[in-house]
């Protein structure tokens, strides 16, 4: 069931390509649009030349910066600086969020520091949790309902 007729375009950075086109197929159905790269350094590339036409950023917790490289538990720490130069030089910022299975080492250090750089009074909830059960507040679904909410605004 689409809950939106309007279809927003979302930067999803995964390193996982086996979740790739069952996410896709969920965000379809709120009118979402998922851009997926594998690696950070792909995806900062295309949001540097098409950083107008997104709505939203999703960001893997644990993931890669460049692609010849292995997953980072850097990742998160390592990408948020980019963004904030980039919504500096853009003069715009784009909501951003962390959709994860959390089982990295230092996962909740990581969501902790991130959470001072979000923007979750305007954006809504920072973090999900990919195998969150579907009444869990940290559900894909939630994510999708919320990009849509601050898509509209």
């Amino acid at each position: 069931m689409m809950l939106d007729k309007m279809i927003y375009k979302v930067l999803w950075v995964e390193d996982q390509e086996e979740i790739v086109e069952s996410t896709k197929l969920d965000a379809d159905q709120y009118g979402i649009e998922l851009d997926h790269y594998s690696n950070w350094q792909d995806a900062e590339v295309n949001l540097r030349n098409n950083f107008d036409d997104y709505t939203a950023i999703i960001l893997d917790a644990y993931c890669k910066i460049k692609p010849t490289e292995d997953i980072k538990e850097e990742f998160i720490n390592a990408v948020l600086p980019s963004l904030a130069r980039m919504f500096g030089e853009k003069k715009r910022f784009i909501p951003w969020y962390i959709l994860s299975a959390g089982t990295m080492n230092y996962f909740t250090h990581t969501v902790q520091g991130a959470e001072y750089q979000h923007q979750t009074d305007e954006w809504g909830q920072m973090l999900y949790i990919k195998d969150a059960p579907d009444d869990d507040p940290k559900n894909s679904r939630f994510l999708y309902e919320n990009i849509c909410k601050v898509g509209k605004e």
